[in-house]
Order: structure tokens, then C-alpha cells, then sequence
């Protein structure tokens, strides 16, 4: 079975549409670093603590998309948008819930 990936966009250096793996992903923190992680040239000036996750329920316009606690875990997330999971204990549900709902946007500090 392959293994979760959620949609995400920056914003600010502006991207396409890309996606990230959720292995070992519970915590919007351990999100920015996997999306750093998957883009290492244009997220190359900055930490992963300085970037702003937001996020929306599959609607493709940042201006409805709600700032993401970094200590917030992606349980919380769905439960905060009223996304069911069919079983909150299980970390891979959790995320399957999370890659099939939540599309992310992203964006660095400007320079």
C-alpha cells in the first residue's frame, strides 16, 4: 500500500501544486520539515521553523485557508476542519484522512 501524500502549494517563492509524503508525519512541525525537504532549492534561504503552513479542506484559494499551529498534530487539524477519521488512534488513518481532505499552503518570510 503506498504510502499517504498530501497536497501543498508555496505561495512565497510561488510553486505548482506538489506533493508530500506523511510518513512519520503527526505534527504540522515534522510537516514543514518534510515539505523543506522536498523542496530544497527554493526553500534553500530558510529554516523550517520560518515557514507558515495554511490549509483548506480541497479548496484551491489560500485566501480561505485557515494558519496552522506548528504544535498542532494533523489529528487535531481534521478535527478542527470536521473531517472524520475512521480511527484517531491509528497514525495511518490519521494521515490517509489528512492526504484525502487537507490541501496545504506554504509560505517563507519575503526577503
Amino acid at each position: 500500500m503506498a504510502l499517504p501524500k498530501a497536497w501543498f502549494k508555496l505561495l512565497n517563492p510561488e510553486s505548482d501544486w506538489d506533493r508530500v509524503s506523511l510518513e512519520e508525519i503527526e505534527y504540522v512541525a515534522d510537516l514543514r520539515k518534510a515539505i523543506k525537504k522536498e523542496m530544497p532549492i527554493l526553500l534553500k534561504d530558510y529554516e523550517a521553523s520560518q515557514l507558515t503552513l495554511s490549509a483548506t479542506v480541497k479548496v484551491d484559494d489560500a485566501s480561505q485557508a485557515v494558519k496552522l499551529d506548528a504544535r498542532k498534530s494533523l489529528a487535531s487539524i481534521l478535527k478542527n476542519f470536521d473531517v472524520k477519521i475512521p480511527d484517531k488512534k491509528d497514525i495511518a488513518s490519521v494521515q490517509k484522512s489528512f492526504a484525502e481532505n487537507i490541501w496545504l499552503f506554504v509560505s517563507a518570510p519575503g526577503k
